[in-house]
C-alpha cells in the first residue's frame, strides 16, 4: 500500500495508451505531479555518489534505497511503491492483452504471482522480483560507452 502524497508513474494511464509497434510501450509525458517531481530533484543526493569515474552508471537499487539515511521519505516511498505487488498489478493491467503467451511459457499466473523485491528476496519464495533504482551517469570526459554490446535477458520485464 502507497501513502496518498507518493504518486505512481502509472496513475493516468489506461492501456489503449500502449503503442503496439515496434513492440508494446508506453510514452508517458508528465509522469508525475510537477510539485512531486520538485520534490525529489531537489533532494536528489548527488553527494552519495562518486562522480570521478568517466561516463559510468551509478545506482540505488530499491534493496538499499529503504536504509539509505540519505535519502528522504518521499524518494524512499516513491522507490518502495515502483517495486512493489501493487506497481506490478498496475503494470500487468495495462500491458495484459499483450502478455497473453507469457503465462503459458513461465507456468506463472502474473495477476497472483508472489513478488519480491531483487537482492531482499530470492526466488525460492517469489515468483517475479522487482526493483526500481535511482540511477545517473557520470560526466563523460572522453568517448565512452556505458554498456558494451548486449543482449537483455528474455525474463525481464522494462
Amino acid at each position: 500500500m502507497r501513502k496518498l502524497s507518493c504518486p505512481s508513474i502509472l496513475d493516468n494511464v489506461q492501456p489503449s495508451m500502449v503503442k503496439q509497434y515496434p513492440f508494446p510501450h508506453l510514452v508517458i509525458y508528465d509522469a508525475i505531479p510537477e510539485r512531486f517531481a520538485e520534490i525529489l530533484t531537489n533532494n536528489f543526493i548527488i553527494q552519495s555518489f562518486d562522480l570521478n569515474a568517466n561516463n559510468k552508471r551509478l545506482d540505488i537499487s530499491a534493496s538499499e534505497a529503504s536504509t539509505n539515511n540519505a535519502l528522504i521519505d518521499e524518494w524512499k516511498e516513491f522507490i518502495k511503491f515502483h517495486s512493489s505487488s501493487d506497481f506490478f498489478l498496475q503494470v500487468i493491467k495495462i500491458f495484459e492483452d499483450y502478455l497473453g503467451g507469457y503465462n503459458k511459457l513461465s507456468n506463472i499466473d502474473l495477476k497472483n504471482a508472489r513478488i519480491g523485491v531483487r537482492n531482499l528476496d530470492s526466488f525460492k519464495d517469489k515468483d517475479i522480483l522487482m526493483d526500481a533504482q535511482i540511477s545517473i551517469n557520470t560526466p563523460v570526459n572522453f568517448s565512452t560507452s556505458v554498456r558494451k554490446v548486449h543482449t537483455d535477458n528474455i525474463n525481464k520485464f522494462f
